[in-house]
Order: structure tokens, then sequence, then C-alpha cells
């Protein structure tokens, strides 16, 4: 190449061209560039900020050069785990480093351009962390020299013209003493030409081609000659009508055309366009639809309230992917593989989804079922679903439940009212480009509904039945769509609120109280590593000790799923780096031991009831079920003189209230196997109470449990401390079965219970209860309160009946013998 000349004249400062050969062999570095362009044989300075680039100029050798290439984005490097190569132009410019001023924030990189080059080869320097590739030289053809002039005539004189007409410009160079060749580079560095039309100039090979850029550029200055010529030329192409009405409205459209550049393309043509350029993409209703409401906008005068109601409309049903659809991913080890990864345990929900892909894979056909995964909160419903969507390799798409009291909501609204909206159904759709997402319906328990504007969960009945929603129609959209594609999961806490024809469409998938042994696991393998993530922690400088988990579970956190345990953990994170930054070289590492709990979290907010194992008259252990897990649930009795009376107090919802009536009637009906006297109930009043009376209480489990602890405080004979118990009692005395069996036991374990009594009926839960669990415990099944009486009290009344009958013995007016002291009145025990 040609020695590098002086050309220090020229008013931009540029450099001269060819500043040396390209070498073959050599692999140069790659700086995208979204803001500039940098030509051959010419100087420029550039600011960068991105990390990627301070690493490449950081790393840069000396005498070492790099190419500068036009980015198709800003920032197309900043991610190297997800580079998408080569990210940039293939023409582009081998510049030379001449100096680097580095900042805190910003360096400052003065340069020369070398040679226009072809990229090739594009890889990744694993030492360096920077974008390398392989440069070839680009020499441009010969042309005609006449023809060549003849083009820079043209230039001349059209920007000799603008420098004189248009003085309130910013002044434009000289450049009579420019050489040839430079015009092009100089004019387009000078009046800050767009960055696509120097990337154009740049990869002319033709003197000639960038002449005629230019020339097209310089036009943006005329702006008078650009707007009447523009003008005439669409009045003009429909002149042979000569009606002053077409006329006007030709150039109305002319306008129309122009202001595009500024208000987007609100056009006619590109709604009939769409579905002539993808036929196979809409239905033929679809098709009718749209043609009928375009003609509709026609007919409307411009800028009516109208036109913009049909545009917003035309604009929802032409991006709707009526049917684009995303493939499965129909590896089932592959989803295994990510489910598995994704959450711990969770064995038949995991195989409900293998399940249903093995049948899709097996009849290629499908209609998704509509999965409700419900549980207490903190197990891991809503991230399920999202791993559900990332192991079938579909969109995934969320729509919140929770407070929704408008049936609008999910049909959408009707187009008569003012500001109408599709429905959050097909809104969904809509974001995800699919019609095979999966959405989920999260909180479907918690909607309001039967107000003045209708009932949302009536509106889900067609959405979540199979055989209807594959032509669900939303009000607004007005035109059935499929969503039979669609795989809606749902998440519940409490079942019973969930109206039942909804239940009734509803595929239900449990998500139970983990142990104590899962939410060790969890921790290990999920919360401490996404809390390490979340706070900044490197791998490495927190450790967590066995018993610090286990006392963070027992002590610490109260809960059916691990959002408590996770906060807890970050908690102890979030220490450690203030300590960590305040003194890096003495505290850059941790282990966490049950002391470094206690230190950080303070005491334990939950006490266990192995502190107290005596037993004690009326007090009894029970067993509930909340929406939050399982719970022990103490039962207090008193009895006093009275006239028969059966207080209940404790926030007891009715049918608590009527379990403890069954109860007495119970014990009355059976008063002489213990030798109750049956007058002893006219005379006394009987006060049950359930603790923690702010909470809401009621369900028939403690029907059981009550019975006994009236029986305790009758007859005076102390009940085991250890023991718990669960069941719904009849007037006959029977236990009948119950629900929430694995939370009830798991609660038992927490608080230290040696011995469950649970309903004969309940075998088959009992089988299905954590090994954990049952090797803890010691499960007893009975049929009847009879059964349950040598297992909680210290003594069996039906043993000592002399005794209690002088105990409960009540005189008659006739009777000279001592009346007994009412029964003895038991101190509250706290839950």
């Amino acid at each position: 190449m040609d020695e590098v000349k002086d050309n220090s004249h020229l008013m931009t400062g540029t450099a001269p061209l060819g500043a040396g050969p390209v070498k073959l062999d050599v692999l140069y570095r790659v700086l995208p560039n979204s803001e500039d362009v940098a030509f051959p044989g010419f100087k420029g300075e550039i600011r960068v900020t991105s990390e990627y680039a301070k690493r490449l100029f950081d790393t840069l050798p000396d005498g070492v050069s790099f190419v500068m290439a036009k980015a198709f984005r800003e920032n197309a490097y900043e991610n190297l785990d997800q580079i998408n190569l080569p990210g940039v132009k293939t023409i582009a410019t081998l510049c030379h480093v001449l100096s680097i001023k580095r900042g805190g924030f910003a360096y400052i990189v003065e340069y020369m351009g070398v040679v226009t080059v072809s990229l090739n080869a594009f890889d990744l320097d694993p030492h360096d962390k920077v974008v390398v590739c392989r440069a070839i030289e680009r020499k441009d053809v010969q042309v005609d020299r006449l023809a060549l002039q003849g083009y820079l005539s043209k230039f001349q004189s059209t920007y000799e013209m603008l420098r004189q007409r248009y003085t309130a410009l910013p002044m434009l160079p000289d450049l009579s003493n420019v050489a040839l060749e430079s015009t092009p580079y100089v004019l387009a560095n000078f009046i800050n030409s767009d960055v696509s039309l120097k990337q154009n100039i740049l990869e002319c090979v033709s003197p000639i081609d960038r002449f005629k850029f230019l020339i097209n550029d310089l036009d943006r200055f005329n702006q008078d000659a650009k707007i009447d010529y523009e003008l005439d030329r669409a009045v003009n192409a429909a002149m042979d009508k000569s009606q002053k009405e077409y006329i006007l409205r030709e150039k109305m459209k002319a306008l129309k055309d122009m202001l595009k550049e500024f208000d987007g393309d609100d056009s006619d043509e590109k709604y009939e366009k769409a579905i002539t350029d993808h036929p196979e993409m809409y239905p033929e209703d679809v098709k009718k639809r749209i043609r009928e409401e375009v003609d509709r906008m026609k007919m409307m005068p411009p800028g009516s309230q109208e036109g913009s109601v049909i545009k917003a409309y035309l604009d929802l049903v032409v991006k709707l992917p009526w049917r684009v659809s995303s493939k499965d991913n129909e590896s089932l080890p592959q989803v295994k593989e990510v489910l598995d990864s994704d959450h711990y345990g969770l064995v038949k929900q995991k195989e409900r989804v293998l399940e249903y892909l093995a049948v899709k894979s097996m009849t290629k056909s499908l209609k998704a079922p509509i999965l409700c995964l419900y549980g207490p909160p903190g197990v891991g419903k809503t991230s399920l679903a999202i791993s559900i969507a990332h192991a079938l390799g579909r969109k995934f798409e969320k729509i919140s439940l929770g407070g929704i009291s408008d049936e609008a909501e999910i049909r959408g609204h009707r187009r008569t009212y003012v500001g109408a909206l599709p429905g959050k159904i097909i809104t969904s759709i809509l974001h995800a480009g699919v019609n095979n997402p999966v959405i989920l319906l999260d909180e479907i328990d918690k909607i309001d509904g039967g107000g003045f504007h209708g009932d949302p969960a009536s509106a889900l009945l067609e959405v979540l039945d199979p055989e209807q929603n594959y032509d669900f129609e939303d009000n607004y959209l007005d035109l059935p769509f499929d969503l039979s594609n669609v795989l809606f999961v749902c998440t519940a806490n409490d079942l019973e609120k969930v109206p039942a024809p909804l239940l009734d469409r509803l595929e239900l998938i449990e998500l139970n109280t983990y142990t104590k042994y899962e939410k060790m696991n969890i921790a290990r393998e999920h919360l401490i590593k996404l809390e390490e993530k979340a706070n900044g922690i490197k791998d490495g400088m927190i450790e967590f000790t066995d018993e610090a988990l286990d006392l963070l579970i027992e002590g610490y956190t109260r809960e059916a799923g691990v959002r408590d345990l996770r906060r807890r953990i970050g908690t102890i994170m979030r220490k450690f780096a203030v300590e960590y930054l305040q003194d890096p070289a003495t505290h850059n590492h941790l282990v966490v031991t049950p002391a470094v709990v206690e230190k950080m979290l303070g005491n334990e907010p939950f006490i266990h009831m192995d502190a107290d194992k005596t037993p004690q008259i009326g007090v009894v252990n029970g067993l509930a079920y909340t929406e939050y897990g399982g719970e022990v649930l103490k039962i207090e009795v008193n009895t006093f003189e009275g006239h028969g009376n059966l207080i209940a107090t404790g926030h007891l919802g009715d049918v608590m209230k009527e379990a403890c009536q069954a109860a007495l009637s119970y014990i009355k009906a059976s008063a002489p196997k213990w030798g109750i006297d049956p007058d002893w109930f006219t005379n006394h009043d009987i006060h049950i109470h359930f603790p923690e009376g702010a909470v809401p209480k009621d369900g028939p489990s403690a029907g059981v449990a009550t019975a006994i602890v009236v029986l305790s405080a009758i007859t005076q004979v102390p009940l085991r401390a250890d023991v718990a118990m669960t069941g719904e009692i009849d007037l006959r005395g029977n236990s009948m079965p119950i629900g929430g069996l694995r939370e009830k036991t798991l609660a038992a374990v927490r608080e230290h219970i040696d011995t469950v009594l649970v309903p004969k009926e309940n075998h088959k839960d009992v089988l299905e209860l954590p090994k954990e669990t049952l090797a803890k415990l010691k499960i007893v099944e009975v049929n009847n309160v009879d059964e349950v009486i040598p297992y909680v009290f210290v003594t069996d009344p039906s043993t000592i009946k002399d005794e209690i009958a002088e105990r409960t013995h009540v005189a008659k007016k006739d009777d000279t013998t001592i009346q007994p002291k009412a029964g003895t009145v038991v101190s509250s025990v706290s839950a």
C-alpha cells in the first residue's frame, strides 16, 4: 500500500489514507459501535463506557490494531454468555489506537482509520473475553474518471446553492480544496450524517456510488424544495381527474404519507397486506371480519373517535397468534431433568406433567388439561407452573385473579363502551405471541363474585372447560378463539372457596406441607444458592451447618412452605455482607451455627410444647388444618355451677360450634357409663375455649377431642399432654374421617407430640404419610371415643365410676348429704 500522505490542510483534521497492510493471519479485536462509523484515513475519537469496551482496550497489546464495526444494537457484546455472533456489520474499518485517556466511568480513545475491511470467522477469545475476527482489505473498483467528475460537479453546484440559500443552517465547510476521493468522507463526518448513511458510504466499492448517496443526503437540507416536490408529484399522478374534491383528497393523502415518518403508518392497506402476505395465519372468518372493519374505517371522517376505535380493534385482530404455535419439548428425559433441577420432591406432581407429555406424543393431538395446584402458601405452586412452562419449552404468562370482581376482566368489554379493552385471557395470549402458552391463573380461590359487575368465577367456566374453550369468544374480540392448546394452570390455597361448577372442571394436584427433612434439602439445593445470588455473596463465603438449618426450621419459622425460611436465610446473608464490607480481611468467611443464628436473628419466636408434659384436667391437644398448614390446637374446658348452659369461645365458626354441641350431647347420653350423675348437667355450666381467640377457627374435626376434654373436666381425670387427636364425632361417639392428615401429623411432629389418634377410615391417608413422620409418631387408628380413652386418660374413667359418681353427685331437696364442691376450675394454658 502507499505511504501515508500529509493532508493536514483539511479543515476536519483528518489523517491520511493507507496506513499499512492488513495481516491475514492475525485475529483482530472487534469493537461494536452503534453511534458512529470510522472512515479509513481519518482521525476520530470515541467515548466508551461499557465493560466490554474497557476490557478490550485494557488488554489490547501495544501496536495492535482493532476493528470498529457498526453494531445492530447498543451493547451488542455486553452479555458474552448469550452472544449472537457476529452482532455487527461485516463491512468495517481497521483502526489504529493513537491514545487512550482512562477515566473512572468512561475511556476516551483517539484512533486512526486505516483501511476498509471485510470481516469473517468471528470467535470469542476465552482469555480476554473479547470478540475477535479475521479481516480482508476491500479496495475500490476502477471507474471512469469523466463520469466521476460529472457527479462531483453536480454535487458541488448543489452544495454551493445550499450554503448560500440556507444561512440559518450550521455553516457548511468549503470543499473546494478537498481531494476528490476524500469528499464523501469529509462531508459525512462534518454534517453529522445519519449512521446508516455513513455505513452505506463505507460499504461502497465505487467512488461514483459514494457520490450518489451524498447527493441524496443533501436533499434533507433543501426542505422547501423537498416538500413542494413530494406534494406536486403526489398530486400530478392523479391530475387526469380535474375535480376539486379529488385533488384535495390526493393532497391530503400525500401529506399523510409524508407524516408517516413522525406519526407512524396508520393506513388501511397494512391490514389487507397482513392477510394477503400471510393467508395461512388467519381463519376465513377472521379475514372476513378484517375486511369488513377496514371498509367501515374508510367511511369514517379523518380523526373521528369511531375510526380510532376500529383501528385499535384491527391492530388486536391482526396481531393475535391465530395459528402461531411454539413447538413442545417432547423429550421426556429432558423434561424430567428440568423439573427435578427446579424442584425437590413433588414426585406425584411431576409424574402428572410427564403423563400429559407422553399422551400428547402418543396421540399427536391432545386437548390441554386444566391443572389446579392447591396447597398452603409458600409450597411452590407458582414456581412449579413456571418450571412446567420451562420444561415444555412454552411461553409463560401469569394472570393474578385475587380480588377481581368484574366479569369483564375475563371476557373483556363490549366495544360499545368507552375505553373498552379485551379480557385478561386474550391479552395474555397477545403478549405471549403464540396460541399455546402456559397461562397461570393465580389465586383462583380469591375471586370476588356475584356483585354488580357480574361473577368472574362463572366467566371462567367457559375458559376452563376443555369441551368448550376451543371457541372461546371474548366480548371485545367478538370472534371465536381456540384456547384448547393453552395449558392452563390454576393455583389455590383453599378449595372450599372455589365454586363447585368451576372446581368440577379442574384436575386437582395437591402440594402438601413440606417435612423438616424436605425443607433441609430445599434449603441446601435451592434457597441458599438463590439468596447468595440475590445478596451478592460469592460461592464459599458462607456455609450453613445442619444444626443451624434445623434451628431455623424449628425455632424461627412455622409454615407449610419455605418462603419464610428463605427470608431468614437472606437476613443472615445481609448481616454477613455488612460485616464483610466493614472488615473484609477478618469477616471473609462465615460458618453459620446455632449460635450465629441466635446472634443475628435474636431469640426464637416459636416455643414448642415439650417444655410442659404434665397431665392436666380439662386440657387436650387437638389438631387443626388451616390454609397455612397444620397446627396443634389446645382445647380447654372449665365447669362451674350454673343452669346447664354451654359456652363456646375462641372466634369459632358455625360448624365448630355445632361440633361442640354434638360432643356434649354424646357425653350427656353416655354419662351413666362413667358414673356421672345426670342431674349434674342441669346444675352446671360448661365453658369450652379454643385459645388464640383472634384467629378464626372452623371445621368439625375437633369433635372427638372436644368430647374427651369435656369428659375430663366433668370427671376430674387428667389427660396426657403428649397425645393429640383428630376426628369428627357423631351423636353415637363414632370417630369419622377428616382431611389434612399430613399437615396435622407434621404439626404434631413439630410440637414433639408422641402419639396421634386418627379415625380408622383415614387408613389410606396414614399409608401415604412421609416416612419421617411415621418414624417419629405413634399413629393409632380408632373407631370411636371409647377406643380413644385408654390412650389419653391417665386413668380410665369407667374404672372409677364410684369415685366419679361421688364427685358429680347433686343433692336433692330431701337429700341430707353434703353437696360436693363444683368442678375444679382449670387455669388457662397457652397454645
